[in-house]
Order: structure tokens, then C-alpha cells, then sequence
């Protein structure tokens, strides 16, 4: 989580935003939870319907680093997704879309 906040405080300074020291720790913490779960949604439609389906009736029990592995071990690569996903999320929020 740290990087990914990382990652949304050089998007607010890279488009200029000019926030206080509280300000910038809320909006952080609001732009990482959506990138996450933006990150986690398209881990998880990048499974087969198979896996998918396996996963749905295991969630409840797992927590996020079980899902994540699950979702690894299923031979998704999570760090092209999360990659993908950062990439397109900074494109938006800079107004650069795709």
C-alpha cells in the first residue's frame, strides 16, 4: 500500500495540486483505495471462468494476501495488471485518457 500511496502523491504533484499537509494525506489514501481496488477488480477479470467461479466461493474465508496468491498461483501476472492499471489510472487523473 505504501508504494501505491507513493504513486498517488507523484500524481497530485505532477498535476500541480497545491494541498496541505492533512488534505494530502486524505487524498492519498482516497486515490489508493480506488487504484487497489481498480488493481484487484482486473486481477480478478483477468481469471479464467474456472478460477473465477473457484475464487467467488473461497473469498469470504481468504484474506488479501490469500486472494492475491490465488490469483497469482492461477497464472495471472499481478504486476502487468497492477501495471496496466496504474498506467491507465494516471493517464485519467492527468487528463491524458486513452
Amino acid at each position: 500500500m505504501e508504494k501505491i500511496e507513493e504513486f498517488c502523491e507523484g500524481l497530485i504533484r505532477e498535476k500541480g495540486l497545491e494541498l496541505d499537509e492533512e488534505e494530502m494525506k486524505e487524498a492519498k489514501r482516497d486515490m489508493a483505495e480506488r487504484l487497489l481496488a481498480q488493481i484487484q477488480r482486473a486481477e480478478i477479470d483477468a481469471l479464467d471462468e474456472e478460477k473465477a467461479k473457484e475464487l467467488a466461493e473461497k473469498i469470504d474465508e481468504m484474506e488479501p494476501a490469500q486472494i492475491e496468491q490465488f490469483i497469482a498461483d492461477a497464472g495471472v501476472d499481478v504486476e502487468e495488471e497492477a501495471t496496466t492499471v496504474a498506467m491507465r489510472f494516471r493517464d485519467l487523473f492527468l487528463g491524458n485518457g486513452r
